[in-house]
């Protein structure tokens, strides 16, 4: 169930003169490798029928650098190449047990590391083994880890089969002269009733790997197996040769002072089958194995390389060939469509059979879209060619399909392009149409004839839009619009701009002509339709706008309202020293304000923060007012460490959380630089400790509310006023 299929179209000849070489495609592990001649009568060979080297193929070397002994991997299933080199291709194959040395059926066997020849490929007879590994410093045993010869295959009448000629496996090589094995011999059938040598012959030989001369030496590969030849004949005239030899192994060729290698083994010879009883003189057949490659500078040293075995020649050959001619069974299939509206087509599928009927109908219409029935209706979204198939299966699994092209001209509609044309003229609208047979404009009363494709338009000024349709037989519509404008004086326009504050800037934008010159001139680019103006006071600016078309002139004037800008006062109710640690600051003049630096303020957004800066700064607000106009005042809230410090520390709290004396903290002491603020209950436990002067005890101690009591608070601070302040006392925590 896993193997492949390969069917072959076999032409007829009458009469057949070979002229040149005859060959077929290689086998590339799906196609190729047979060669079939069928002629009715006489076969004249004027050059050689050769399929030699087109069977499986010969395993891939792998180059591996790393030195491994005495490795006896029969089937690696990592495929690395590593401890084993590829095997030859046969008629059994698995991905996970491409290399090693096992064979695959009639494929060699790859050589195993170090240095181990590959082994021949197999057919009619045994492939020779390889090589043993390489002897020497790292690897000093003589074992035999060279591949093994492939198999020999049976061949019978009975059982009707023959086989491609064995690839021999690769050697093992850890230095850079890779040589794969050769490939084995195709399948040649030659069919007819007379055939003349001419002194030509009919090949199909194993491949002897490519001998490749290096300053180091490797495991070789092995020898391709002869193929497979059957001929089928009555006569035969001359000395026809016919040669299914296997491929020599590759031989080794280091120094006489280095180490033995692992040469190739040979390919085992093929077969030669004929439909008579015995061979006449006629005929002669080399159906001898390969020989073993050998250490040539080690006094020809074949060390374990084995030649393959002579192949096999076989008598009273029946060829299955059908006397019945084959009759397909779906005889054709086809498109009958027809337009039934303007986008939809229905197809009907039609298919002639000779017996089973047809099971399945599947449509692809060129457009992206599919269906599975026998006929369909389709509709098409955009004019085009499109290429309709259908393919159709009947009841054996047999599949035939038609292709047909369709052209589809949906309606369009153009109305032509937008255009320009001066007061008191009309204009032909050039609109145009294809698949429409009647058109409809609107507006009607501005058009000579609002039922034509190209009417007279009068257009007013201004710019109008027609909109045209168009219709056919079917029902169809399609709709497109074109407008056309009418330069007059009347179209001519300049924009009234909003205020603007001072130092801001305006767009002045005029429209409708070809030229513009504005003034006043200064600050503005004066050539353009839409400047730029940046007036200091409210400013009126005038346009002379002309059309170059129409001749058409028109002075306008805008006016450009500069706002004044909001007074913006910034005061501050005290200054800042060891009796007073804030400032409140407060602004007028706008309506949102920002002040700045925002560190030491409550709030940098509202017209009256308080500030407790810890050194003298001046802050700056920027007022906005209703318009978005802005403007700036500062003032300076100065910190000196004169006057009395006021060190005030409540005596109770009462955390009730109803916003009132709910938290136990420093009321005030100043501006405090360094803080070690404590709190312990009557068993010295501290509940509360900081150095934050914003922070305040809540009443809880790991998470639970104390109760009613008498706490200590214990306080160490450095303020701006003094170096360091020390307070102890207590509190009354009421609940």
């Amino acid at each position: 169930p896993d193997g492949k299929v390969q069917l072959i179209r076999v032409p007829w000849f009458q009469d057949a003169v070979i002229t040149s070489t005859l060959t077929c495609l290689p086998w590339d592990g799906n196609k190729g490798g047979v060669l079939i001649l069928n002629v009715d009568n006489f076969v004249s060979l004027n050059a050689n029928i050769d399929i030699s080297l087109k069977g499986f193929r010969g395993g891939t070397a792998i180059r591996n650098p790393l030195y491994k002994c005495n490795i006896d991997s029969f089937y690696l299933k990592n495929n690395d190449g590593i401890n084993g080199n590829s095997k030859g291709e046969g008629i059994y194959s698995t991905i996970n047990m491409l290399t090693g040395r096992g064979k695959l059926a009639n494929g060699g066997g790859g050589g195993n590391s170090t240095n181990a020849g590959g082994a021949g490929g197999g057919n009619g007879g045994k492939g020779g083994e390889g090589g043993k590994q390489y002897v020497g410093i790292v690897c000093n045993t003589n074992f035999p880890n060279g591949g093994v010869g492939g198999s020999i295959l049976p061949y019978s009448n009975a059982q009707n089969k023959i086989f491609l000629g064995g690839g021999g496996g690769a050697g093992q090589e850890d230095d850079t002269q890779l040589g794969s094995g050769g490939n084995g011999g195709g399948i040649a059938i030659v069919m007819c009733n007379s055939i003349s040598s001419n002194g030509f012959s009919i090949k199909a030989e194993g491949e002897t790997p490519a001998f490749i001369i290096g300053t180091n030496d490797d495991g070789r590969s092995g020898g391709g197996s002869g193929g497979t030849i059957l001929l089928n004949y009555n006569t035969t005239i001359g000395n026809l040769a016919l040669s299914v030899k296997g491929g020599n192994g590759d031989n080794c060729i280091a120094s006489p002072i280095m180490n033995l290698h692992g040469p190739g083994g040979g390919g085992g010879g093929g077969i030669i089958w004929i439909n008579h009883p015995f061979f006449n003189p006629g005929l002669s057949v080399n159906i001898s194995g390969g020989t073993n490659g050998v250490n040539i500078n080690q006094a020809n040293n074949p060390w374990g390389a084995t030649s393959g075995d002579n192949g096999d020649t076989l008598k009273n050959l029946a060829l299955p060939v059908a006397s019945v001619l084959f009759k397909k069974n779906i005889d054709s299939a086809r498109i009958n469509e027809s337009l039934t509206s303007c986008t939809n087509f229905n197809f009907n599928g039609l298919a002639y059979t000779n017996g089973n009927s047809i099971t399945s109908w599947q449509w692809t219409f060129g457009d992206g879209q599919s269906a599975g029935i026998q006929n369909v209706l389709h509709s098409y979204s955009s004019p085009g060619m499109y290429s309709v198939k259908l393919v159709v299966t009947d009841g054996n699994g047999c599949k035939d399909s038609t292709i047909k092209n369709i052209s589809v001209s949906l309606l369009t509609v153009n109305a032509g392009n937008d255009t320009t044309i001066c007061n008191g003229q009309n204009i032909i609208l050039q609109a145009s149409s294809n698949g429409g047979t009647q058109f409809q404009w609107t507006p009607s009363s501005l058009l000579n004839d609002n039922s034509i494709l190209n009417p007279v338009a009068t257009p007013p000024s201004g710019t109008t839009t027609f909109y045209l349709t168009a219709s056919n037989a079917f029902g169809c519509t399609n709709t497109d619009s074109v407008s056309v404008f009418v330069r007059s004086q009347s179209s001519f326009s300049v924009n009234s701009p909003s205020p603007i504050c001072p130092k801001d800037s305006i767009q002045l934008v005029a429209q409708g002509g070809d030229i513009y010159s504005w003034q006043p001139a200064a600050g503005i680019n004066s050539t353009i339709s839409n400047p730029y103006a940046k007036p200091q006071i409210t400013s009126t600016y005038s346009v002379l706008i002309s059309d170059t078309v129409c001749n058409f002139s028109q002075l306008l004037s805008t006016e450009v309202m500069v706002l004044p800008l909001p007074i913006v006062t910034a005061t501050k109710q005290n200054d800042i020293d060891c009796s007073s640690n804030q400032s409140q600051l407060n602004a007028t003049g706008g309506t949102q304000y920002n002040w700045l630096p925002a560190a030491s303020l409550n709030n940098a957004n509202i017209p009256n923060p308080v500030a407790t800066p810890l050194t003298t700064t001046q802050y700056y607000v920027t007022g906005t007012d209703a318009s978005g106009c802005t403007n700036i005042d500062s003032v300076v809230v100065n910190v000196s460490a004169s006057g009395k410090s006021n060190y005030l520390m409540p005596n109770a709290f009462t955390p009730n959380n109803d916003g009132l004396n709910d938290c136990y903290g420093i009321k005030y002491w100043g501006a405090i630089l360094e803080l070690d603020f404590k709190i312990y209950n009557r068993w010295g436990q501290l509940v509360f400790q900081t150095t934050d002067p914003t922070k305040c005890w809540d009443g809880n101690f790991k998470n639970k509310p104390q109760n009613t009591g008498v706490f200590v608070y214990w306080v160490k601070a450095k303020t701006s006023c003094e170096n360091y302040v020390f307070r102890k006392g207590t509190i009354l925590l009421i609940r």
